[in-house]
């Protein structure tokens, strides 16, 4: 399930935040920049990935939270950890990401104040709004879809 809004990080208005939700735990893993710069929401994915399941992502596009430091960090935290309340998941099954601008500080307020409505519109239909919310410089919006069968259920991805 997915939902997007604008939350108002990007100027020109459109959407720029995400939120991916999966009905049941995943299992997950990760592969992240070996850079000695790595972003705060790579750190916290870093961390929260050492649990192996996943529940839910946020993602905003406009502002990478990269090169913001203890602030960067602590709002990378933030987002996961409300998104878990919202969503009633331990804060380790909340994955965050930024794509966007380096160096400026991440805006807490705007992207806390739009994730309660995110919660609640959580939809099957929305991934192609999601796709859109998480672009930047992409000329057009990214989507894979796959439905298998296993063990008698129709899993998708």
């Amino acid at each position: 399930m997915a939902s997007a809004s604008a939350s108002g990080l990007k100027k020109s208005g459109k959407l720029d935040l995400a939120l991916i939700y999966s009905e049941a735990p995943a299992a997950a893993c990760g592969v992240f920049t070996t850079n000695k710069l790595a972003a705060a929401p790579v750190k916290v994915c870093k961390e929260n990935l050492k649990a192996r399941v996943a529940q839910a992502i946020v993602v905003n596009s406009g502002n990478a939270n990269c090169n913001t430091g203890k602030k960067g960090m602590d709002v990378a935290r933030k987002i996961a950890r409300y998104v878990s309340e919202l969503t009633k998941l331990k804060d380790t099954a909340v994955l965050v990401a930024s794509t966007g601008i380096i160096g400026r500080q991440l805006d807490f307020t705007k992207v806390k104040h739009s994730l309660p409505g995110l919660a609640s519109a959580l939809s099957r239909d929305s991934g192609n709004l999601a796709a859109r919310a998480i672009m930047t410089t992409d000329t057009k919006p990214k989507e894979l879809m796959a439905r298998f069968n296993m063990g008698g259920k129709i899993i998708t991805i």
